[in-house]
């Protein structure tokens, strides 16, 4: 977890954020034959871009307000800039 700096759209100020990778939550159940699918295509994409390539494609980044708890959630491919 990492802590930055950023302008907060409910506070209306600059004020500190935590920076959390989590991966994303579900939204439907999957059949089997779509896990497999999805597996294989982050293997592939890891085994031709490199190891994290392919387990970073599967994760998001929470940018959380400390002061009041105003989260925005963002694609994460591996670039914290």
């Amino acid at each position: 977890m990492e802590n930055e700096v950023c302008f907060c759209k409910a506070c209306n100020q600059d004020t500190d954020h935590a920076r959390v990778i989590v991966k994303p939550q579900l939204k439907e159940a999957k059949s089997r034959k779509e896990k497999v699918k999805e597996f294989l295509s982050a293997l592939i994409a890891g085994w031709g871009a490199g190891a994290t390539a392919g387990f970073m494609e599967l994760r998001e980044l929470h940018v959380i307000c400390t002061n009041c708890g105003h989260k925005n959630i963002e694609n994460y491919r591996g670039d914290l800039s």
